[in-house]
């Protein structure tokens, strides 16, 4: 007896050893990009959400700044730019799903190593009782891995937010104004759906 509790022993610190279970390893580096993604709580929050999601190009992060159908409490609406309306009449009809067939598109026709560019000028956040405006001018580069019509879209446009049942804040409205200078950001998104 005493004998097979030493081999069990002997056996059990060989094969401990040989195993390394006891070591670390190096950590694996991770599949997808991290996002910096915060639940909006407040409007700035949700600003800062949409726009590191552009700039991040991260599906998840930007289709959650429209917010989960299941607490919203006002369907979401796309009013897009008329000349562009005239160009992709499926822009009449946008919705969340919409907008994320139309990112998921997008993001999939940048390589890996472009960014989506965005910048914002002449900003506005206007509160009132139970939503904020935000207003600014766009410009948005993007560089795709097939040649497109334009690769910069300029525009105005207007954002509402409002908070949904959990008191997180979501764009509910979205209009698209032309600059008469090109394409805007409703030309980009008929494209793409």
């Amino acid at each position: 007896m005493q004998k097979t509790i030493i081999f069990i022993t002997v056996a059990s610190l060989l094969f401990l050893s040989s195993c390394d279970l006891f070591n670390t390893r190096d950590p694996e580096t991770p599949n997808s990009s991290r996002s910096s993604y915060q639940t909006p709580y407040d409007r700035e929050i949700l600003l800062a959400n949409f726009k590191n999601s552009l700039a991040e190009k991260s599906l998840l992060s930007y289709v959650s700044c429209f917010g989960d159908s299941e607490f919203v409490t006002k369907k979401f609406i796309y009013i897009p730019a008329g000349n562009s309306l005239n160009s992709y009449p499926v822009l009449g009809s946008w919705d969340v799903g919409a907008e994320n067939r139309y990112y998921s598109n997008l993001i999939q026709q940048i390589p890996s190593t472009e960014k989506i560019n965005a910048t914002f000028t002449n900003e506005k956040l206007t509160p009132s009782a139970d939503s904020t405006l935000y207003s600014a001018h766009y410009i948005i580069s993007v560089v795709l891995k097939k040649a497109t019509p334009a690769s910069t879209y300029e525009g105005d446009m207007q954002l509402t937010f409002r908070q949904d049942n959990r008191s997180v804040w979501v764009i509910s409205m979205w209009r698209d104004i032309s600059s008469g200078k090109g394409l805007c950001w409703s030309d980009l998104k008929g494209q793409f759906h």
